[in-house]
């Protein structure tokens, strides 16, 4: 059993290369505290006692490049080829719409999400392992309460043993694009899938339905393929919803009374808290600065 971990990177700096998106404005500092994070994510996956590779996209193309891990590659990332030439083309645009009719990218507009869903489907037609796990950078896996031998095999197994199409932490709720009749959707925070998912059901890592990746619980909804959405803190708010996130809040706390100081979200499975996300996107944002140097984080 392999595992690829597909991870897209990019600083705020050179974003502003291709996109002019106020919402990842230029930040020395912050970009330092991206690198830092996304290299303690990537050890942390290197110690998972696992056959496994890592992908790292680098969206904007200025990761470290003395940073080694062994099973790390670094693949460049779409954002930063259109940045060098915009006529690069990949074939597997042909598998998007929104591209498909497109020769070059010369006509192609497109925001941070856009960048970051198109890496993403970079990083999975790379991918070699059975299994594939989509996630942020601004992640932490918790192995002080769901152990680095165990928090990925459980995952699966459970994936297995439940015939699920996916395991995400995701809830995103639905935008001006999205479909109606589906009350929240997956994203890439971090989602467990067969490699064959998206290619067995000819979909792709989408944008144009409101966010990154919604069109995998969009095809699970058409087709009737069972899929499951982790218990977590959502996007700093409370969903109203039949798992009773309120609830699960509580007793969460209760149970572990130290993440109460917390100000990311904590994720659970099987109720034992196992991933933080610090829900600043791949490029971080202000959640990132208040998570470095939050003096209640426990981390550090």
């Amino acid at each position: 059993m392999k595992v690829s971990f597909i991870i897209v990177f990019s600083t705020t700096q050179r974003i502003q290369l291709t996109v002019k998106d106020e919402t990842y404005p230029n930040d020395s500092e912050l970009d330092r505290l991206i690198i830092k994070d996304t290299k303690e994510l990537l050890t942390q996956i290197q110690s998972i006692p696992i056959e496994k590779e890592i992908l790292l996209v680098d969206n904007t193309g200025d990761f470290p490049s003395d940073f080694y891990l062994r099973d790390l590659r670094v693949i460049e990332g779409i954002q930063s080829l259109f940045y060098k030439d915009k006529s690069t083309y990949f074939k597997w645009f042909k598998k998007i719409p929104i591209l498909s009719e497109k020769t070059n990218l010369n006509d192609f507009h497109a925001n941070h999400t856009a960048f970051t869903s198109l890496a993403y489907q970079q990083g999975l037609e790379q991918a070699q392992g059975e299994y594939v796990i989509m996630q942020h950078n601004d992640t932490e896996y918790l192995f002080d309460y769901f152990a680095a031998d165990r928090i990925i095999v459980d995952t699966i197994n459970y994936l297995e043993q439940n015939n699920l199409s996916y395991l995400t932490i995701d809830k995103k709720p639905p935008k001006q694009s999205s479909p109606e009749g589906i009350d929240y959707f997956a994203d890439c925070y971090w989602f467990l899938c067969k490699r064959d998912f998206y290619d067995k059901n000819k979909i792709y890592i989408d944008w144009d339905l409101g966010d990154t990746n919604y069109l995998a619980t969009v095809t699970c909804v058409e087709k009737g393929l069972s899929y499951e959405h982790l218990p977590g803190f959502y996007e700093g708010k409370i969903i109203k919803d039949s798992n009773n996130t309120a609830e699960w809040k509580s007793n969460l706390l209760e149970k572990y009374p130290e993440l109460l100081p917390l100000s990311v979200n904590i994720h659970t499975f099987k109720d034992i808290p196992f991933l933080l996300h610090v829900k600043g996107g791949t490029a971080g944002g202000t959640l990132t600065k208040k998570y470095e140097y939050d003096p209640s984080y426990r981390r550090r």
